[in-house]
């Protein structure tokens, strides 16, 4: 299980189930902290703190995204319809492979916000899939 805290500390859990994936968006409050435990790895938007924060002693993995340079995923150039996503780590997939820092060029059919494209290219990558448009 994926667990991937937006910026409006809402949680998504993604749960991959034969071929596909689930997503139930739910509210996160910070006594959630024994919930969390169950995921195998966490997405976490760099400004929401509290997830952070609760995150912060686990044994959990957690992919920050942000724009700077401590994030694990971060935008380089930002457009309506395209935009240059940089791994700035090494992420283990869920199959266990390793995919190594590298650019991602992703095109866009319509204009998503800065977070949103990186939450969901981190939801592919960690399932083996390189995002070049959606």
């Amino acid at each position: 299980m994926i667990m991937l805290f937006t910026e409006s500390n809402t949680l998504c859990v993604i749960k991959q189930i034969l071929n596909s994936l689930t997503f139930t968006l739910e509210p996160f409050c910070i006594t959630d902290r024994n919930e969390c435990q169950s995921a195998r790895i966490c997405i976490c938007a760099d400004n929401n703190t509290a997830a952070l924060e609760t995150l912060k002693d686990s044994q959990i993995p957690v992919i920050t995204c942000g724009m700077n340079s401590r994030n694990t995923i971060t935008l380089s150039s930002y457009t309506e319809t395209s935009c240059s996503l940089t791994l700035r780590r090494s992420i283990e997939c869920i199959n266990g492979k390793i995919i190594e820092p590298a650019e991602y060029p992703i095109k866009t059919a319509m204009p998503y916000q800065p977070y949103t494209i990186m939450s969901v290219t981190a939801i592919a990558l960690l399932n083996g899939k390189f995002p070049i448009s959606f």
